[in-house]
């Protein structure tokens, strides 16, 4: 059983700012970033499409700087329903039986946020899988170049078919 960070990472370029969570800050352009420090999880795993990948990742990892290497996954532009699939597939694939993750969505495109919860409920179902924490770094609400960090969840428990 591991905890694991699945951020996406998207390709618009991003501002540095101070992400704040409790009492926790970090100077960064990435919120995977931040958050690898704020849960230091035992796996970061960056869901980024070619085009990301591109853009992103080289500074990405330079400032992660060693401290935690990544696992990339990378994804079709989801145009399609295949593609849709095919992304959460590849994310599923990363989590194992009794995983604990944390989904940030704060660079998701469009869909993946909703994409990322029904992952969400299908490994908690089948792989059973606990949700600890969907976080967003809310860089439109930054002040003073801070960025508070959002947690939509903390543990979530979805029903079980027996419980509904």
């Amino acid at each position: 059983m591991a905890l694991k960070l699945i951020s996406f990472i998207g390709a618009s370029p991003l501002t540095k700012t101070t992400y704040v969570y409790d009492a926790q800050t970090y100077p960064t352009r990435f919120m995977a970033v931040a958050a690898a420090h704020f849960f230091t999880p035992d796996q970061l795993l960056v869901v980024e499409t070619d085009k990301a990948a591109a853009i992103n990742h080289a500074s990405l990892l330079a400032e992660l700087n060693g401290f935690r290497q990544p696992i990339t996954i990378l994804i079709p532009d989801g145009r399609s329903e295949a593609e849709i699939w095919t992304i959460f597939n590849r994310i599923a694939d990363h989590v194992h039986d009794g995983d604990q993750i944390i989904f940030d969505i704060t660079n998701a495109f469009r869909h993946l946020p909703v994409l990322a919860l029904l992952v969400a409920s299908y490994l908690r179902v089948v792989r059973h899988v606990t949700l600890t924490h969907m976080i967003y770094g809310a860089f439109d609400l930054s002040e003073s170049g801070c960025t508070p960090v959002s947690v939509s969840y903390t543990h979530l428990t979805l029903p079980t078919n027996r419980e509904v």
